[in-house]
């Protein structure tokens, strides 16, 4: 663990590192703090409430505590990458891995070489930067596209640098989708986390100029917060997955990481380029996509082509 900790962050002794979790995750959080302590004397473990979603933002003192370290990992149930507290914390120079819901099925994932990342999401990158539309079809049934957006975002194990931010593991190319430009059906091969399923396999989604306008599955927890939540019909995000060790294991985390998938996400997209803010952000897995940037298809069937 002190390995990777220092591979991420390059944590120097004396950094103010801070290791957020809740009583859910307290004992996976454990490992990390005692690593961070090895690297850095001026380390602390930190409890927050478990909260009722990804994205909802972490009580003022929470915010606060985040904004006075130079490094946070945020082992928590819910997660806190689209929140303002971990946008403020970013902006004052913090550098953050947020990793909700982690466990010891994601450890694998975790030891992955960055430079390979790199090379693999730079070449997506710049796929989707020279096209203006993205089309997505996979076999259990979606088929969606939306206009792309020039601020489009490279995740991999490198936080060295101030002001950066991604997930542990990491390994996805994303941005958020042109408001308004979404249109389609979005059917879920898998939308799980630490809380449990967020929509069952096979539900419907139907989009209409960037908003999710109906749900086939009323009983679950996206439609519920579709009703209740401001912006939650948002489509916020599309990501492909880059990281060759990653494997679906049934929590969003790690799930949206593996090669040869792609999501979509629901909620906020102020975190990363987008103009909509909302208080949730969760993401919706599909499985083998093809994946067309304007006429050019760039995968298909979960196999890169480029």
């Amino acid at each position: 663990m002190v390995k990777i900790l220092k591979d991420v962050f390059d944590i120097k002794q004396g950094e103010k590192v801070l290791v957020l979790t809740d009583d859910n995750l307290e004992k996976n959080a454990e490992p990390f703090f005692e690593a961070a302590k090895k690297l850095s004397e001026n380390t602390i473990f930190v409890k927050k409430p478990i909260g009722n979603h990804s994205g909802e933002e972490p009580s003022d003192e929470v915010a606060k505590i985040m904004l006075e370290h130079d490094i946070s990992i945020l082992i928590t149930t819910n997660s806190l990458t689209h929140t303002n507290a971990r946008i403020k914390a970013c902006e004052n120079g913090a550098r953050i891995a947020s990793m909700p819901g982690f466990n010891e099925l994601m450890f694998d994932a975790l030891d992955v070489d960055s430079s390979d990342m790199d090379k693999l999401g730079l070449t997506i990158k710049d796929a989707l930067m020279s096209s203006k539309q993205i089309r997505v079809i996979t076999p259990s049934g979606t088929d969606i596209s939306f206009d792309v957006r020039p601020e489009i975002d490279v995740d991999t194990n490198n936080l060295k640098d101030k002001c950066l931010y991604g997930n542990l593991p990491a390994g996805e190319v994303f941005f958020a989708p042109l408001e308004s430009t979404a249109n389609g059906i979005i059917v879920v091969d898998i939308m799980k986390d630490a809380n449990g399923v967020i929509a069952s396999e096979g539900a419907i989604i139907t989009v209409k100029e960037g908003l999710a306008r109906d749900i086939s599955d009323k009983g679950c927890k996206l439609s519920k917060l579709f009703d209740t939540i401001e912006n939650a019909r948002n489509i916020a995000e599309f990501g492909i997955g880059i990281n060759m060790k990653a494997e679906i294991i049934g929590f969003i985390l790690q799930d949206e990481k593996v090669f040869g998938t792609c999501h979509i996400a629901f909620g906020n997209s102020t975190a990363f380029g987008g103009k909509v803010y909302s208080d949730i952000h969760y993401d919706s897995i599909l499985f083998k996509p093809t994946i067309y940037a304007d006429d050019k298809v760039i995968m298909k069937d979960g196999k890169l082509l480029i």
